[in-house]
């Protein structure tokens, strides 16, 4: 995974929540309806505490693209440095 496929995935992801967040949210209802189905928990999909767990859900994933990016660019600096190191010596 390279930094320019992850900072597309970031773009595509902040595209499709400003231009269509309503199937961005159904998508992650049925995920979220099946992980608490899975565990016996109850759902409504109306309640503030829903609404609340499904934003944190999207807050976690733009989170996540941005730690990769993070990462991706600290590797990226220390592989510079390692070839650097060795073309001295």
């Amino acid at each position: 995974m390279s930094l320019d496929n992850i900072k597309s995935r970031e773009v595509l992801f902040k595209d499709k929540l400003k231009h269509d967040l309503k199937s961005h949210y159904q998508e992650l209802d049925d995920k979220l309806e099946a992980i608490l189905s899975s565990l016996d928990i109850e759902l409504d999909n109306n309640s503030v505490s829903y609404k609340t767990l499904r934003e944190q859900f999207t807050d976690l994933y733009v989170l996540d693209i941005n730690g990769l990016m993070i990462l991706l660019r600290k590797l990226g600096d220390q592989m510079m440095t390692s070839e650097e190191m060795l073309m001295r010596n």
